[in-house]
């Protein structure tokens, strides 16, 4: 009986389930439509990849990096890129869209962007299609700008089209990268010092007063001084002031090193060197040459002197009369220094040696010159004894050569008197007519020549 009661229940439901089914063949489309419903979601068995690296990296303000966006096919050929990016346009300022490199064979739209927008913006075809992992799309170029967390995100209005014939669209996976731009820390301030302004040079002065500039934002300073070259200042705060005095600091070579605080960030360090020299050059003694002055009447002065920490840097020499009280006028010199026109009497010589840092030593000598009538009384003996030589000299020369030159002229003169008595003309007699008859020779024939008288004066 029970089973006989369940019977007419089974063949109700048998009758409801193939009612549903001849609805819902009503509603069915037909088999092209379904054709075209099947190609329209085909693509979704696609996958791809645009990935965004690196993903994350802490940047100081006001630095460029670079963010590469690389495609990965996920085995499949893609031909078609459309590639929209997203940024921080508080934070990051796009320099460069695309750095060259892309595996993008033709960009049917150039690389375009918008730092007031936060955007970036390419289209590109690949040639024959490509199948990789790690495929770089495009390279972008950022400047920090700001401090804060800045993000560079794929965008979903970007689309990879596969290469299979029918630009099937393929199920994207969007990338995103977070980057920590930290504050930039402050360079090291700009040191100066009106007591020892040049580093390079020595100072006299122990006590320098050392400034440095204060920049906007910087709320505290860390400072140090010692003898080392790169001392890094603790992170201890010395306070705001932007200026210390140091007091009768030894001699040497002292280093000062600053940093700053500026938003909470610690930044590098400058070091200033202070050179400090309060002593002066070695004791020294000048050699002057007393024979040289005594003889010539001139001096050499011969000096030399040290000097430990800045060395020697010049000399000067100065003259005067210790029987005077007119101070001496220096001139700058070099060992050995002449010193001529010297007086009679006793003469002071000053040598000042200056070391780099102008720290002064004087040394003196004293040379006594005698005045001339000394010379004369002392050197008398020599000077007569000289002239003596000079006579003894003279006799000797004339008896050697005045008789023999005498006689020679004198030989000589007789010669020329005899001479002149052949050639003297002798008066011929007068004869009867009073006629003056030269005495004069004549040419003769030889038979014609006869012996005749000295012509005689009537």
């Amino acid at each position: 009986m029970r089973n006989w009661l369940m019977k007419p229940s089974i063949l109700f439901l048998n009758a409801w389930f193939f009612v549903l089914i001849f609805i819902a063949g009503l509603h069915s489309p037909p088999v092209a439509h379904a054709e075209d419903q099947f190609i329209r979601v085909s693509p979704t068995i696609y996958k791809t990849s645009l990935v965004v690296s690196p993903r994350n990296q802490t940047i100081i303000d006001g630095s460029t990096f670079d963010v590469g966006i690389y495609l990965d096919t996920k085995g499949q050929s893609v031909n078609t890129v459309e590639l929209n990016i997203k940024f921080s346009p508080d934070k990051l300022t796009l320099i460069k869209p695309s750095a060259g490199t892309s595996l993008i064979s033709i960009w049917l739209e150039p690389p375009t962007y918008s730092n007031s927008l936060g955007s970036a913006r390419l289209v590109g075809l690949i040639t024959n299609g490509v199948t990789t992992e790690r495929g770089l799309i495009t390279t972008l170029t950022f400047k920090a700008t700001g401090s804060g967390v800045a993000s560079v995100k794929v965008d979903p209005t970007s689309r990879v089209l596969m290469n299979d014939g029918f630009g099937s669209e393929a199920e994207l996976e969007y990338g995103t990268a977070l980057y920590s731009i930290q504050p930039k820390a402050p360079d090291g301030p700009v040191v100066y010092s009106d007591t020892h302004p040049f580093q390079e040079e020595w100072y006299n002065n122990p006590s320098p007063v050392i400034y440095w500039d204060k920049e906007p934002k910087v709320t505290d300073f860390s400072y140090e001084l010692d003898n080392k070259p790169f001392t890094i200042p603790d992170n201890i705060a010395e306070g705001e002031d932007a200026i210390i005095a140091y007091e009768d600091l030894p001699d040497g070579l002292w280093y000062f090193h600053v940093k700053s605080r500026k938003s909470g960030v610690w930044g590098g360090t400058t070091h200033f060197l202070a050179r400090v020299d309060t002593t002066p050059p070695a004791v020294f003694t000048p050699r002057i040459d007393v024979v040289s002055a005594t003889v010539i009447r001139k001096a050499l002065v011969e000096f030399f002197t040290t000097d430990t920490l800045s060395g020697i840097d010049h000399y000067e020499v100065g003259i005067v009369n210790k029987d005077s009280n007119s101070s001496p006028g220096f001139v700058q010199a070099d060992s050995p220094y002449q010193i001529t026109n010297v007086i009679s009497g006793e003469v002071r010589v000053i040598v000042r040696a200056f070391d780099r840092a102008g720290n002064i030593r004087d040394a003196s000598v004293d040379v006594y010159v005698k005045p001339y009538r000394d010379l004369a009384k002392r050197f008398a003996p020599t000077i007569l004894l000289a002239l003596l030589a000079l006579i003894l000299l003279f006799v000797l020369l004339h008896f050697l050569f005045g008789h023999h030159f005498v006689a020679k002229e004198k030989k000589t003169y007789e010669d020329l008197h005899d001479e002149s008595k052949k050639k003297v003309p002798t008066l011929m007699p007068i004869p009867n007519e009073d006629r003056v008859i030269s005495t004069a020779p004549t040419s003769k024939k030889p038979d014609e020549e006869k012996v005749s008288s000295p012509p005689e004066i009537a």
